[in-house]
């Protein structure tokens, strides 16, 4: 687990490690806006083992 203060001083050197692929993010599942109540279901029954994301699209 990483945990980042909030503001663009704390966040800089971890995007710089994303992108140098020094840090990788798990996405574990997508879910569209329609299926938000689907993602937050698989949340809260422990079922995702990395990020969700919700896409707008």
């Amino acid at each position: 687990m990483l945990a980042v203060k909030e503001g663009p001083a704390h966040f800089e050197p971890v995007a710089g490690l994303c992108v140098t692929g020094d840090l990788a993010i798990h996405v574990d599942r997508s879910f569209t806006l329609d299926e938000v109540p689907e993602a937050l279901a698989h949340v809260g029954e422990g079922r995702a083992l990395g990020k969700v994301v919700v896409t707008v699209n």
